[in-house]
């Protein structure tokens, strides 16, 4: 492309080059030089010069132009083979990724395998351990008059003595379940209710329950330890009798058991007293004062109802008078009146006289002396409901030392051994919270009530004073009061706030 350029512009420039030498030519000679010259210059042809170099131009762009076109489609064709690789980079790397991801689940797998494996192998049973299993084995069997194969003589027996000792063994298990299916009847001993041993026909289905008859007693026998039956305390006569007579029962009263080798007790019943004897000592303190703080509230709950009775009768009789202009009857209802309010509103008529300042100080007085019977055994009550459950605390701590001391005597292998210590440490708890709650909540209830009351009694001897300093100077102790009655205002009296 470069070679074809080169060539059309040096023949422009060649067909150009006389005419602008001539030009030049005439421009820096002389008039004689070109008198001299005698030869004419050659005749050019501009407008074929012209046309022959846009010739050459317009070729060269087609040139170019088809060029551009070849290399386009080249360029095309060469994206689309770069997506088309690109695409199947693409669809390799997701092929190797699945892959990848195949081998590392299957490597997971394998690597829990071998651990399983590893386990296994570490759990799997020696010599030492098989002959062990048979030698426990051998017990229950014996204790069922079965015989029993012999033990190998070494305890690390080979395989096939080991292999045919377990198949007979097997063989005498198997036996052993076919007869806990069967029913039988026969002679035998058993325990009575309250520890009599009798004798008497026994009923047995399989290994799971028995049902006695004799003359002294009959019903459904439960393990009373050692191999030896007793009956179960529920009564069940009437199904033994009627099991034993062939009948069929509506109803089968049966103890289920699986094993008379350990004797089983009745679960006894569960009392208020049973539990506090099992708390211990801690628990009886705890229920004293728990009786205590309920006499107490009850006593402050009778008190305060008469208190409050009391003030209402007193302080609507005195109102009335007082508001009558009828003084002295105030004062006579009030001597005449029991109870606090009573006693304060006597006080008060008795210095009705005095100055306000006197007066004030005398019904504070007043107060003062009747508010330590309105808060009697308040903080007593406040005192238990504190104290209760730090006694509970106090019987936890105890009975967990009785239950570690237990352990330390005698294992754990008997956790009835160690169940007087927990229900100390439980029991002590439950009555704590159960004293201290309900003794919290009326203890405060009964403080509320009580300021209510001293605040009634309060306010009731400040109504009196304004009432009767509202009559005027002539509202005096003397004749003038009683004989000059002022009209009663006109509504009910309010009672006072309880």
């Amino acid at each position: 492309m470069n070679r074809s350029v080169s060539r059309a512009a040096i023949a422009a420039f060649l067909a150009l080059a006389p005419a602008a030498a001539l030009a030049q030519a005439d421009g820096d000679s002389d008039a004689p030089a070109a008198a001299n010259d005698a030869t004419p210059p050659p005749k050019i042809d501009t407008e074929a010069a012209r046309k022959e170099l846009e010739n050459a131009y317009l070729k060269e762009f087609a040139f170019l132009k088809s060029e551009k076109a070849a290399l386009t489609k080249r360029l095309a064709e060469v994206k689309a083979e770069a997506e088309r690789q690109l695409a199947s980079a693409e669809g390799d790397l997701d092929r190797l990724q699945a892959r990848v991801l195949g081998l590392q689940q299957q490597a997971t797998l394998t690597e829990e395998q071998l651990r399983d494996a590893e386990r296994n192998a570490g759990q799997r049973s020696s010599p030492e351990q098989v002959y062990e299993t048979l030698s426990r084995a051998r017990d229950p069997l014996t204790a069922a008059d079965l015989e029993v194969a012999a033990l190998p003589a070494d305890r690390t027996p080979e395989v096939e003595e080991t292999v045919t000792v377990l198949s007979e063994t097997f063989e005498q298990a198997a036996a052993l379940i076919d007869r806990g299916g069967e029913i039988s009847k026969f002679d035998g001993e058993f325990f009575l209710a309250d520890g009599t041993l009798v004798k008497g026909e026994i009923l047995q289905f399989g290994r799971i329950a028995a049902f006695g008859t004799s003359e002294q007693g009959s019903g459904t026998l439960a393990p009373a330890g050692a191999g030896k039956l007793r009956i179960w305390p529920e009564p069940a006569v009437e199904t033994a009798k009627a099991l034993f007579a062939g009948n069929v029962p509506e109803y089968l009263r049966v103890f289920l058991y699986e094993s008379t080798e350990k004797a089983v007790q009745a679960k006894e019943e569960k009392t208020f007293l049973s539990e506090v004897e099992a708390g211990g000592v801690i628990a009886y303190v705890i229920v004293g004062i728990g009786l205590l703080a309920l006499v107490m509230v009850a006593f402050r709950v009778v008190t305060l109802g008469i208190a409050i009775q009391q003030t209402r009768s007193v302080v609507g009789k005195v109102l009335e008078s007082v508001r009558s202009g009828r003084v002295q009857e105030a004062k006579r209802a009030a001597q005449e009146g029991s109870g606090p309010a009573a006693r304060i509103l006597d006080v008060t008529l008795e210095h009705i006289d005095a100055d306000r300042e006197r007066l004030d100080d005398v019904v504070q007085e007043a107060m003062l002396n009747e508010t330590p019977g309105l808060e009697r055994f308040g903080t007593a009550i406040i005192v238990v409901a504190a104290v209760a459950p730090l006694l509970g605390l106090l019987g936890t701590v105890t009975g967990m030392i009785a239950t570690f001391d237990v352990i330390t005597e005698f294992g754990t292998g008997d956790p009835r051994m160690l169940s007087g210590g927990i229900s100390e440490a439980l029991i002590t708890t439950k009555l704590g919270l159960v004293v201290a709650i309900p003794t919290l909540l009326l203890g405060t209830l009964l403080s509320g009530w009580a300021d209510g009351i001293i605040n009634t009694l309060e306010h009731s001897a400040l109504r009196v004073i304004n009432a009767v300093e509202g009559l005027g100077p002539s509202s005096g102790s003397g004749p003038s009061a009683a004989s000059s009655p002022r009209p009663q205002p006109a509504g009910p009296v309010p009672e006072p706030a309880s």
